[in-house]
């Protein structure tokens, strides 16, 4: 919001007395905020908190990179899905509101991501279809 709007506290107060067009300026504000929270949330995600979760699925990571890097290049938002679902353990919903897309665009490109990462990683492990 412009310095010169209202705040949250004096939108929702307006809303409460009825004014309609208050909870209208509301969302939007909200909303932002929302994004920028997830967006701090996300930067919080660190090298050992990937590191923990590929070694606990038995997965070499520096194998992995070397994966996501490959996927990124033949597109980028199924190496988003990956990073956000995989290393920042985000859910379907929080994923899709994080890259601005549907849940179902998120489950479609979630599949294909670990599909495609399965196959790529074959070679070198086994990994387990059944894992999320």
């Amino acid at each position: 919001m412009p310095p010169s709007s209202p705040s949250v506290t004096e939108l929702l107060q307006a809303w409460g007395r009825g004014d309609t067009s208050a909870r209208d300026q509301l969302v939007p504000a909200v909303y932002q905020e929302l994004r920028l929270q997830a967006h701090r949330y996300l930067q919080r995600v660190t090298l050992e908190d990937a590191v923990a979760v590929a070694e606990a699925r038995g997965i070499d990571l520096l194998e992995l990179d070397e994966a996501l890097i490959r996927l990124a290049e033949l597109d980028a938002q199924l190496a988003k899905v990956v990073e956000l679902r995989y290393f920042a353990g985000l859910g379907i919903e929080e994923t899709a509101r994080a890259l601005e897309i549907s849940p179902a665009t998120v489950r479609r490109e979630w599949a294909m991501a670990r599909a495609w990462l399965r196959r790529d990683l074959a070679h070198d492990h086994q990994i387990d279809p059944s894992v999320p």
